[in-house]
C-alpha cells in the first residue's frame, strides 16, 4: 500500500431512498432520472479526474493531490462542485415528484492506495479492460460520505483541510462556517463537525472552471507554493 494524499468529493440525493421506493413510482420515471442524473455524473467524474465510483444516487471522487502546492486544483474541484451540485438539482426539478436535493461533501486528507488485479474492470471512461485498478481506504473517505447526513439540505459543505489548502485570500467563494450543525450522525468527531465549512460561488460573477487573473498570469486567489 501507499500513503497519499487526496481530496475526496462525495455526494448524493438527498430522501431518494424514501422517494425511490414509493408504489407510484413508474419504472420509467426513475430511469429517466437516473439517465439524466448519470450523464451529468460523468461529466463531473472527467472533469476532475482522479477515480471515481458511482453507487445508485451517488458518486464519489478521489484526487491525488500534489507534493507541492494545490491552491488552483483544488479551488477549480470546488468550483466545479459547486456548479454541479446546481446541474443536479436542475435536473431534479424536471422530474416530479422529486427527491428533496442533491448535495456534496469534500475532505482533504490522508489515504491508503493499492492497486489491484481486476480482469473484468475497466478504470476511467474507455472501453479498454485492465488488470489493476486502484482503491483507497482512509479516513477521509469515511468522513466524506457521513457528512452528507450532517445539513444535508445544504448543496456544498468542505471540511477546514479544504479550506486550508486554498489559504486565507480567495475571489469567487463565499464561505460561512456552520458552529452548531442541527444534524449530529455517528462516526463523526467533534472536531470535524466543529470544523465544517458551507461554500458557494456566485453565478452571475463566475463561471464554472473560470480562473481570476491578477494580469501576471498570477491567480489572485491562491498564494505562492
Amino acid at each position: 500500500m501507499e500513503r497519499k494524499r487526496v481530496i475526496v468529493a462525495y455526494g448524493d440525493i438527498f430522501g431518494f431512498a424514501q422517494w425511490i421506493k414509493r408504489p407510484a413510482n413508474a419504472p420509467e420515471d426513475i430511469q429517466a432520472l437516473m439517465e439524466d442524473a448519470y450523464e451529468a455524473f460523468t461529466d463531473y467524474s472527467v472533469s476532475i479526474g482522479g477515480v471515481s465510483k458511482f453507487m445508485g444516487d451517488g458518486i464519489v471522487v478521489i484526487k491525488e493531490l500534489s507534493i507541492g502546492h494545490n491552491c488552483r486544483l483544488v479551488l477549480d474541484i470546488m468550483r466545479k462542485s459547486y456548479f454541479f451540485t446546481e446541474k443536479v438539482n436542475k435536473i431534479i426539478q424536471n422530474h416530479w415528484p422529486r427527491p428533496h436535493g442533491f448535495r456534496v461533501r469534500l475532505v482533504a486528507g490522508y489515504v491508503y492506495k493499492k492497486m489491484v488485479d481486476c480482469k473484468n474492470c475497466m478504470q476511467g471512461f474507455t472501453s479498454n479492460k485492465i488488470n489493476n485498478v486502484a482503491e483507497y481506504i482512509g479516513y477521509p473517505i469515511n468522513l466524506a460520505q457521513r457528512l452528507l447526513y450532517v445539513e444535508p439540505q445544504t448543496w456544498c459543505i468542505c471540511h477546514e483541510s479544504v479550506k486550508q489548502i486554498i489559504g486565507a485570500k480567495r475571489s469567487g467563494v463565499k464561505f460561512h462556517h456552520i458552529k452548531n450543525p442541527r444534524d449530529n450522525p455517528r462516526g463523526i468527531d467533534k472536531e470535524d463537525l466543529r470544523s465544517l465549512i458551507q461554500f458557494s460561488f456566485d453565478s452571475r460573477k463566475l463561471s464554472e472552471g473560470e480562473d481570476k487573473d491578477n494580469g501576471n498570469g498570477k491567480e489572485r486567489t491562491c498564494r505562492k507554493a
